[in-house]
């Protein structure tokens, strides 16, 4: 069972759906740091599907990588502190995460198209010059999809289930 939910992210810039827009997820830590997860761009839709079990692969690699710098979400030692956020990344998180992508790339294993979807996200972002972005999250339980969250940097708790 994975620790980390699975749920849908909706982008809309000034009310509208949007495409091509990069989604940041982190997750919260009660010690060391939080995990900050780019987890792609949004489909035509508007909409990118996030799994917990993509999520914690990100974290576990991320632990690997810089082990003093993160704790385990797992475990009994657990330092997940119970919450994720999630929101549209602003064009100055998109710059650092291609600046990331260009020091990191050749020593980091990024997720393919990485940095083109990263572009493509910019373009946008440069073209429509929103004024509000906003997510919702749609929660995925058994199988059932609800609207959770509606706002401009959407925080929802873990299911209690999976923290355990």
């Amino acid at each position: 069972m994975n620790l980390l939910p699975d749920f849908n992210v909706v982008c809309k810039l000034d009310g509208q759906i949007a495409a091509d827009i990069s989604v940041l997820v982190r997750v919260a830590m009660r010690t060391k740091n939080d995990f900050s997860i780019v987890v792609g761009a949004t489909d035509s839709l508007g909409r990118i599907a996030v799994t917990g079990a993509s999520l914690e692969e990100d974290v576990a690699s991320t632990i690997s990588m810089f082990p003093m710098d993160y704790s385990d979400i797992g475990g009994a030692d657990s330092a997940f502190a119970g919450s994720i956020t999630v929101h549209a990344m602003t064009m100055p998180e998109v710059e650092s995460a291609l600046r990331a992508y260009d020091y990191f790339s050749k020593v980091v294993i990024y997720p393919q198209n990485y940095r083109s979807k990263l572009e493509a996200g910019y373009r946008q972002l440069m073209k429509l010059a929103p004024r509000r972005m906003e997510v919702e999250i749609e929660d995925i339980v058994d199988g059932t999809l609800t609207t959770r969250i509606s706002t401009g940097s959407s925080a929802f708790p873990a299911m209690a289930a999976a923290i355990h």
